[in-house]
């Protein structure tokens, strides 16, 4: 949406969070095929003592909140993805290149 200046720009400015020390973004190639998580988007929150490590999942029904068995289901998934994806490094060049491209 917007073409292809709109595109250059939110590419270039994913570009400069990744500079953040906060922020990694990583990118999962379609040679990687299907992903560990086809049925939708999660989180992972990991806080300090006492509190649990926990997740959220979007439903269509509403968030649900994932503790215990389906957490470790979940933690399994973002490994796999991250273990699929390009690392930080190597994303960033690819976001560059698109970028570019779109000059």
């Amino acid at each position: 949406m917007g073409g292809r200046a709109n595109l250059r720009e939110q590419l270039a400015h994913l570009v400069e969070l990744a500079q953040r020390p906060n922020i990694e973004i990583r990118i999962l190639p379609f040679v990687s095929g299907a992903h560990a998580s086809h049925d939708g988007s999660f989180r992972i929150f990991a806080m300090p003592e006492p509190y649990p490590q926990v997740a959220y999942v979007d439903t269509s029904a509403g968030g649900i909140y994932v503790e215990a068995e389906g957490l470790e289901r979940l933690t399994l998934k973002f490994d796999r993805i991250r273990t699929d994806s390009l690392d930080p490094a190597q994303s960033t060049d690819l976001i560059s290149a698109v970028v570019d491209e779109l000059g």
